[in-house]
């Protein structure tokens, strides 16, 4: 033939071809045809295929197999005879050497000066691995000649968004794969999960709630307005779910995605938006259902809402309106409807998950852009840690601790906007809380040139992103965590009372609320992020233990030294049990106001089903935090030098004298503060003082010194003190300085870290909008506890063989990271062969000579070529059980002959060591 042209077609079968034509003959009539027995193949598979010809070879021939990749390189290259009336020729090649996603099989037949072409397209799937290490995603693609570049600045994977674009062989998909990327398959049912928070055309984002309030406000009577579209109890809504999951893992299963988003941005309205979906007929009905399981007889439902159904059939919970119109504190009627809607939207979120991992049994589902724990949207995170694997929490009412209490070993990412000093240490912060990656928002490609060059921002970026993929995530990752026996309660029920409370003075007006004001007027998110604020400035860690948690008898399995009540005004019987046995056993409970006064359905109750228990009795159950005042000290109630400054917030407590309370101070009236009693093994606090602006006293030093104070004598008297001790060089305390200690089999490892206020713009007066007294280096001792040998894991180096207390500068923005040992490690050791050949499997084996290794370590692998210039295509990061592990090179056909030099550096000590390899 002497004139061939060749095209390549990619069908969604496994036979893939390349056809050659003469200039006269028609496409119908291929010279030659290469089929591949499977286009996506696992590392571990064979290649295997056969190459066709259309007639029997005139002649003997040879037939040259060349593998090559998307990143342009030639992996493997074979050549096998064809004997003279041969119409086909098999073929087998191991895909082990495989290190890109797209790759391409050439085949090309000479039979004498005649030359048939024809090759095929496959990919080979990554291995599917933990989520122990680091990922930095762009969230928009770039154009394709630049998308290979977006590496040179450490972004690792990408994002692949809407059903329609998951083909292959669309731009938006393969513009990832095809440059050997993988991605996150992101939005794949927002019409079911996120309906009211996504664009419809041109619209706002909200439109679809936009219209249902003004459907609503045309007469507030009627609950049309209150019907979810799509109804997530609407049979044919499940059914979507699950046939569009299926389909969308068949398609994109062999890219091996990083994880599968259901939507950006879901809820059961617009985000955490106070809206009373679902009224759906069939949402009712099944409420309906819940109901009889929740109370047994249509007598007892009717008993706890105080109402008068006749029939369960008329059972519908009250609005919004409805309920703020009724008055009173019996909100049973509109919280058991909250409820119901997060048991819905949790369910919903489950059959997406089921529906994926019944595809794809080692993927992980999840949900993006998830919002603060609220009264409504569906966002309970004890229920969603129980439905998915994954998330990306935008970081608000401490939704990020909660899940990593919740859900410890599921992966999480966050989102990052540009470069600035804050937004370094956010990434550093997020990432010693637990998470896994991030996700660039760069709607307008603003960190490559049009040549593929890093503009400024992305020269920025690039250091930080290179360190937080080189290992540092590996090490973290393989670490357990250490919280201090310290437990804050979190409940669900308290967060819908908490909101009316909020809400009722506004009236009709709680309809203009949106999103934003969840978050900006949310008092009970303030309390709990103060409380978190209160431990961590005391240099210790805590976890949140949730209502189910207590009702499932997690305290008797792991009971914290002390737990955290803050103002959980609802709770069921079962939590107030399993807290009485807490408190017999040995533990501290401790309160601080309004505890228990409403059961879990948030029905005011008489008196507080805790209240025995704390020792004390009311007159009232007012709740009225005023201007802070010093205390006096208590017994007796005479003027003494005051010790305590603040606001105490129930001035109808008073101490119940038979049960042997007492308390410390005393506001002016002699309202008890502080009132502790013993129970059995254990002892209670009742605060009595309102603790909610702690956060932002902290930001004004000396303004939060009482409150601190305070809670140090809590959890110092209960035995809990910090793993380290972290001071001034005068042995003064430092503010605003995390500690985050980790365990790893004979190595610790703790991350100093400053620990400014997240989200600062929105701490209310302008006088607490600035995070400037965290913003300075530090001088500290840091007092080990005994003699350690002490490594600098971000730089490498040994600072001190065996020591017991440290001086060290701590950066404003970034943490510093001290890996502790026994005794010094001595070195690594590198086992590589003086001689390969380019293609062939190139083995390395790696080891830690130490007396007392952690039980896994991380090391850094990385090859330099020939010409002393880093390949990043082969560098890796490797976990190491007890310091050992191994790993194979397999270094392309088309990589130059010379001396290669392969490097591994162990991430706890910086410990390296090098091989020179000569390649032929």
């Amino acid at each position: 033939m002497s004139s061939i042209s060749i095209f390549c077609v990619l069908a969604t079968s496994v036979h893939c071809a390349v056809f050659g034509f003469g200039a006269e003959e028609l496409p119908a009539k291929p010279a030659a045809k290469l089929t591949l027995e499977k286009a996506a193949l696992a590392r571990s598979d064979k290649i295997k295929g056969k190459f066709e010809l259309a007639a029997p070879a005139a002649a003997n021939g040879t037939l040259v197999l060349t593998w090559t990749d998307c990143f342009g390189r030639t992996v493997a290259k074979s050549e096998q005879a064809v004997n003279a009336g041969a119409a086909e020729a098999s073929f087998e090649i191991s895909a082990a050497p495989a290190l890109g996603l797209a790759n391409t099989l050439t085949a090309e037949l000479t039979l004498g000066e005649a030359k048939t072409s024809a090759a095929a397209e496959f990919v080979v799937t990554p291995d599917y691995e933990p989520w122990d290490d680091y990922q930095v995603i762009m969230y928009y693609a770039y154009k394709p000649e630049q998308q290979a570049h977006l590496r040179d600045i450490g972004i690792t994977a990408g994002m692949n968004q809407s059903r329609s674009n998951f083909e292959p062989s669309s731009r938006s998909t393969k513009v990832w794969w095809g440059a050997g990327y993988r991605y996150y398959c992101e939005q794949i049912l927002s019409s079911v999960y996120a309906e009211y928070h996504r664009y419809h055309g041109k619209e706002p984002k909200n439109i679809e709630l936009v219209k249902a309030k003004e459907l609503y406000k045309q007469d507030r009577t009627k609950k049309d307005a209150f019907i979810r579209k799509p109804c997530f109890h609407d049979p044919a809504t499940r059914k979507k779910i699950e046939d569009d999951l299926a389909q969308v893992v068949s398609i994109g299963q062999k890219f091996a995605p990083l994880f599968y988003s259901l939507a950006d941005e879901a809820g059961v309205a617009d985000l955490p938006t106070a809206w009373d979906f679902c009224y759906d007929p069939r949402t009712l009905a099944a409420m309906r259902e819940w109901l009889k399981g929740q109370y047994g007889t249509l007598e007892a439902l009717n008993t706890e809402w105080e109402t008068k159904f006749e029939k369960w059939d008329d059972v519908t919970p009250l609005t919004t309106d409805e309920t703020m119109k009724r008055g009173g504190d019996n909100l049973s009627p509109w919280a058991d409807h909250r409820t119901f809607m997060e048991i819905t939207f949790a369910e919903a979120v489950k059959w997406g998950s089921d529906a994926v991992l019944k595809a794809d049994p080692k993927a992980y589902v999840g949900l993006v852009g998830c919002q603060m724990p609220s009264a409504f949207g569906g966002y309970d995170y004890w229920r969603l840690a129980q439905a998915m694997s994954c998330i990306e929490p935008y970081n608000i009412g401490n939704n990020r601790e909660i899940w990593r209490s919740f859900s410890p070993r599921s992966p999480a990412v966050t989102t990052s906007f540009g470069f600035s000093n804050q937004e370094v240490w956010r990434l550093w912060y997020q990432l010693l809380h637990g998470d896994r990656g991030i996700i660039i928002y760069d709607e307008k490609n603003t960190y490559l040139d049009e040549k593929g060059e890093p503009t400024e921002l992305g020269k920025k970026v690039s250091g930080p992103y290179h360190e937080l993929t080189g290992g540092i995530c590996k090490l973290l990752a393989n670490c357990e965590r250490v919280n201090d026996p310290i437990a804050i309660h979190y409940s669900q029920a308290s967060i819908h009372a908490h909101w009316i409370f909020q809400a009722r003075p506004e009236g009709e007006k709680w309809l203009e609320r949106g999103s934003a004001s969840e978050r900006l007027k949310s008092e009970f998110l303030r309390l709990r992020e103060s409380f978190t604020k209160l431990i961590e400035d005391q240099q210790l860690q805590y976890t949140f233990v949730s209502y189910a948690q207590l009702e499932q008898g997690e305290l008797k399995k792991n009971p914290p030294k002390i737990l955290f009540l803050p103002q959980s005004i609802a709770m069921s019987k079962a939590e107030c049990d399993a807290l009485r046995a807490y408190v017999e056993a040995g533990g501290v409970l401790v309160a601080d106001s309004r505890c228990a006064l409403m059961d879990e359905h948030c029905k005011r109750l008489e008196k507080g089903q805790l209240d025995d228990l704390f020792g004390i009795t009311r007159k009232d159950q007012e709740w009225k935090p005023g201007t802070a005042e010093w205390l006096k000290n208590a017994a007796p109630f005479a003027e003494k030098k005051p010790e305590i400054k603040s606001s105490v917030p129930e001035s109808g407590i008073a101490l119940d004298a038979a049960s042997g309370a007492a308390a410390d101070f005393a506001d002016e009236v002699g309202t008890p503060v502080l009132i502790h009693r013993q129970v059995g093994k254990g002892k209670t606090l009742y605060l009595n003082i309102d603790f909610t602006d702690y956060h932002r006293w902290r930001l004004k030093t000396p303004q939060e010194k009482n409150a601190l104070a305070l809670f140090e004598k809590l959890t110092v008297e209960t035995g809990v003190t910090p793993a380290f001790i972290v001071r001034r060089p005068d042995q003064s305390e430092v503010p605003g300085i995390e500690l985050f200690p980790f365990t790893n089999g004979e190595m610790k490892l703790v991350a100093l870290h400053r620990n400014p206020q997240l989200r600062i713009n929105e701490l209310g007066p302008p006088e607490y909008r600035s995070n400037e007294a965290f913003e300075k280096e530090e001088e500290l001792e840091v007092d080990l506890r005994a003699p350690y040998a002490v490594y600098d894991v971000r730089a490498g180096k040994l600072l001190a063989e065996k020591e017991q207390k440290l001086k060290l500068k701590l950066d404003p923005f970034v943490p510093t990271i001290l890996a502790l040992f026994k005794a010094p490690a001595k070195a690594v050791s590198l086992d590589v062969p003086a001689k390969a050949k380019r293609g062939e499997a190139l083995a390395c084996k790696i080891a830690l000579d130490a007396p007392a290794p952690a039980d896994v370590h991380a090391y850094r692998f990385e090859v330099t070529g020939p010409d002393g210039k880093p390949l990043p295509l082969y560098a890796k990061n490797l976990k190491a059980p007890k310091g050992a592990c191994a790993t194979t090179l397999y270094l392309a056909l088309s990589d130059p002959a010379g001396k290669y030099t392969v490097t591994v550096r162990d991430i706890a000590t910086g410990l390296s060591a090098q091989k020179m390899v000569e390649a032929e």
